[in-house]
C-alpha cells in the first residue's frame, strides 16, 4: 500500500478504475470508455495491443452474439481475454517507471 501513494495522481486513478473493472460483477463493453481517458493522460504510453485486446473481444461478442449464446465456452474465452488484458494494463501501470528528463520540467 505504501508503494501506491508514491505513484502520480493519474496513475493512482488509473489503478482504481482498473480495480473497479476487474472486481465489478458485470463487465459491460462500455466500461472500456471509462478507462480510455486515464490511459490517454498517463505519463507513459501504454502498449496499444493491450487496449486492442480489450476492444476486439467486445466486437466479437457483439458481432457473434447469437452464436456465442449457444456456445458458452466461447463467451467464457472472450471474458478471459478481457480480464487478461485488464490485468496486463494494471501491471504495466504499476511497474513502468518514468525517467525524469528535461521535458518533464518544462
Amino acid at each position: 500500500m505504501k508503494y501506491f501513494w508514491h505513484l502520480s495522481l493519474i496513475r493512482r486513478l488509473t489503478v482504481i478504475i482498473l480495480l473497479f473493472l476487474l472486481t465489478d460483477k458485470v463487465y459491460s463493453p462500455q466500461y472500456n470508455l471509462y478507462l480510455l481517458p486515464f490511459l490517454v493522460l498517463l505519463d507513459f504510453q501504454i502498449k496499444l495491443r493491450w487496449f486492442y485486446l480489450l476492444e476486439i473481444p467486445n466486437f466479437i461478442q457483439v458481432f457473434f452474439l447469437f452464436a456465442i449464446k449457444q456456445q458458452p465456452i466461447l463467451l467464457q474465452g472472450i471474458i478471459f481475454i478481457k480480464y487478461f488484458a485488464l490485468i496486463a494494463i494494471l501491471i504495466s501501470v504499476l511497474r513502468n517507471q518514468v525517467k525524469l528528463t528535461s521535458k518533464h520540467y518544462s
